[in-house]
């Protein structure tokens, strides 16, 4: 019987990444399969894996240099896309992860399309950056779910002086002296203005936030 379990493949020497995503995930509510974790010595390890990944949900290759270099990594992504066909794209996502821009070179033509990667990063953080798009590949989340991007918060209101000293022909070519203070939530606008006969009227309006 099938489970809810995410299978991901991967080499051992990535196992310090892998677990950390497999603990981000199962933070999340979503069971991982890993082999390196899974299996004991002496188990029958191909038959293990094959039915390890038959059986799960879901499929995830973590692509770096080193899985590139492991023949059970190719191995069980084939085996992957081979129930893929049988289930179907949407019962049985097959997601490439590249690891800091990794990808699967001529292991692509396994896939009868170019595939969709989600890029993950190695650095502080990287595992957690990744979350929302794997849960929406595996779908867990919807895009329209994801967090929205912050704003930036609303600065304190700050006053604005302009201040001109002659003829108004002189301010429409914008020759004013501006000069900015802070005084929290309120400021004043101070703006010398002037007739074209040269008459100087001063204006001071009080702005609020």
């Amino acid at each position: 019987m099938a489970t809810s379990k995410l299978f991901i493949s991967h080499s051992s020497r990535d196992d310090g990444f892998v677990r950390a995503l497999q603990q981000a995930l199962g933070d999340l509510g979503q069971d991982v399969w890993i082999d390196s974790r899974e299996l004991r010595g002496g188990d029958p390890l191909w038959n293990d894996i094959r039915h390890a990944i038959d059986e799960s949900a879901a499929y995830a290759v973590l692509v770096s240099p080193d899985a590139l270099q492991s023949k059970w990594v190719g191995k069980e992504l084939r085996h992957a896309l081979l129930v893929q066909e049988k289930k179907g794209k949407d019962g049985y996502p097959v997601i490439p992860l590249a690891l800091n821009g990794t990808k699967l070179g001529v292991l692509e033509e396994f896939f009868d399309e170019e595939p969709i990667y989600i890029p993950v990063s190695g650095e502080a953080g990287g595992v957690e950056a990744a979350m929302d798009a794997i849960l929406v590949a595996l779908g867990k989340r919807r895009p329209a779910d994801l967090p929205p991007t912050p704003q930036p918060k609303a600065e304190p209101l700050e006053d604005l002086v302009l201040e001109h000293h002659g003829r108004l022909d002189e301010l429409d070519r914008g020759e004013v002296a501006l000069g900015i203070g802070h005084v929290g939530l309120a400021g004043h606008l101070d703006a010398a203005i002037g007739d074209r006969g040269g008459k100087m009227l001063r204006h001071r309006q009080v702005l609020s936030g």
